[in-house]
């Protein structure tokens, strides 16, 4: 094959105007089958090698860079150059306004390239720092409520918008009207941990004015403030629903009960830590009698309380998970509930045998844990309250289902048990992110090396190799077993080839603040 860079004219004529860049991926493969003729390869074979580069994760990166890959392509010839350029606007990750800014001003001066943008990711982007004080960083108007806005207008086929606190005060009612009813590709709304006067007023006035048929996931996670009743105007005109996560939101279950369309069918949903649920009647009602809730689609239900409200008594929890017809369940997180005991664990075996998460972090000390080797998939387990002491810790490892890879004990644990712990033979090292999260598990690892590895997860040193000068991360290994720790619904589509990544989060999909979110409040 000739390998060579995009002359100069071929770069003109591409950016030149409209008619190059094209709207389709039909337009796309006529020009280069008419202009380049360069390569043995078909433009569907092309595409194939760009789009396998640009979804293939580098071992050697704790971290994806989609388009670290695609650079490097880019510089091969032009007809790569052209297929990559789709690629390379797929999917807009910011980390700084700056960068958001650039990113709006390249589509501003050549709109058609905002056909290629499919995603929006606010997930890590941060103002905080560079030594600037709040007034100063009030003045720089990279991003703002109309630039956020313009951006939208310029991406029409935008799948997803991933939202955060970061940008909460530049969140508009223009904005959100133009999310619920100007996209019609849009899937995925995130807006989590957002709150603050200009967001929760943002969503006064709304109304769906459409059935919406595309969006898919929705989530106003840990926003604490957001006005519950907005969900009236939203949620009946979303038929296709499929995941929802209102955690630590004031939403009320019979608003709840009455606004869910019947049509949906839901696959995850999230209602952890939501005090005024209402009384336990109408909570019960809306799990059990409501079609997209209680159904064979459901594999992520999340149902934490706080502790210090006891919203479900023992005959409560007996009698819902009894009449959950959601037998294919794979997370089920009921922590908070002190009245959990043996009885309960018996019926979760029998009736979910799907499970791989469990979280029953009070469990009654006298239960017998051993019951949960009846669940043959069973990867996870949460245990905090009663996993307490290295004894209690020791026990329930001596014991542990052999398909469990790891285990949450109490935090106050992380200072008094020893990085590696040996029982029966099997290795297993404490885990707490470096020290950064409120919550320690334990997992299972091979040898001590092994577990060095995983420690040098959190190293921020960077490497480079001597023989060809590329920088890498060194050696590692990515702490997987955290996805089933997980307390956020993973409302992003973005996929990377990662097992079971369709019902548990990938590690993609939860950086910055996300993750923040979902492992370590």
């Amino acid at each position: 094959m000739a390998t060579f860079a995009p002359s100069q004219q071929d770069l003109q004529t591409f950016f030149n105007g409209e008619t190059q860049i094209f709207e389709n991926a039909e337009d796309a493969q006529k020009y280069v089958q008419n202009r380049f003729s360069l390569t043995p390869f078909s433009v569907e074979i092309l595409d194939k090698i760009v789009e396998y580069a640009y979804y293939l994760d580098n071992p050697e990166k704790k971290h994806a860079n989609r388009n670290a890959n695609l650079k490097n392509l880019m510089l091969v010839n032009s007809t790569f150059y052209s297929l990559c350029m789709p690629y390379t606007y797929r999917y807009g990750s910011f980390v700084r306004s700056n960068m958001f800014y650039s990113f709006l001003l390249t589509l501003m001066k050549k709109p058609a390239l905002g056909k290629f943008v499919e995603g929006l990711d606010f997930q890590e982007f941060t103002a905080v720092g560079l030594g600037r004080s709040g007034r100063t960083l009030s003045q720089i108007q990279n991003l703002t409520e109309r630039t956020i806005l313009k951006c939208l207008e310029l991406t029409p086929n935008l799948k997803q918008f991933l939202s955060s606190e970061s940008i909460e005060g530049d969140i508009s009612p223009q904005i959100v009207h133009c999310l619920f009813n100007s996209l019609p590709k849009l899937e995925s709304i995130d807006f989590c941990g957002s709150s603050g006067f200009n967001f929760v007023h943002s969503f006064d006035n709304l109304s769906v004015l459409n059935m919406n048929y595309q969006i898919k996931r929705l989530s106003f996670h840990d926003c604490t403030d957001f006005n519950a009743k907005a969900l009236r105007g939203i949620l009946p005109q979303l038929p296709n629903l499929e995941r929802l996560d209102l955690t630590h939101t004031p939403v009320v279950a019979s608003d709840l009960a009455a606004g869910l369309n019947k049509n949906c069918r839901l696959t995850h949903i999230s209602l952890s830590k939501c005090s005024n649920i209402g009384a336990t009647h109408s909570f019960m009602n809306l799990l059990i009698n409501h079609p997209s809730i209680n159904n064979r689609e459901l594999v992520w239900l999340n149902l934490q309380n706080d502790y210090s409200v006891a919203l479900l008594k023992s005959e409560a929890i007996t009698y819902l998970l009894e009449h959950l017809k959601c037998t294919n369940l794979r997370y089920l997180n009921l922590n908070g509930y002190s009245e959990i005991n043996e009885s309960h664990l018996e019926i979760i075996t029998r009736r979910f045998p799907q499970l791989e998460s469990l979280s029953v972090s009070h469990l009654q000390k006298d239960s017998d844990f051993r019951i949960l080797g009846r669940l043959e998939n069973l990867k996870f387990v949460d245990l905090a309250s009663n996993l307490d002491t290295r004894p209690a810790v020791v026990e329930f490892l001596r014991d542990c289902p052999k398909t469990v890879v790891a285990i949450e004990i109490r935090d106050t644990l992380a200072d008094q048990l020893p990085e590696i712990l040996i029982v029966r033979d099997q290795m297993w090292r404490v885990h707490n992110s470096n020290g950064q999260s409120r919550r320690v598990w334990i997992h299972r690892v091979d040898s001590r090396n092994d577990a060095h590895l995983y420690d040098l997860f959190y190293d921020s040193r960077i490497f480079f190799n001597i023989e060809t000068g590329e920088q890498n991360d060194g050696e590692f290994k990515k702490p997987l077993f955290l996805k089933y720790a997980s307390h956020k619904v993973n409302c992003s589509s973005q996929l990377t080839g990662e097992e079971d990544e369709r019902v548990f989060p990938n590690s993609f999909c939860e950086r910055g603040l996300y993750r923040y979110y979902a492992l370590h409040r």
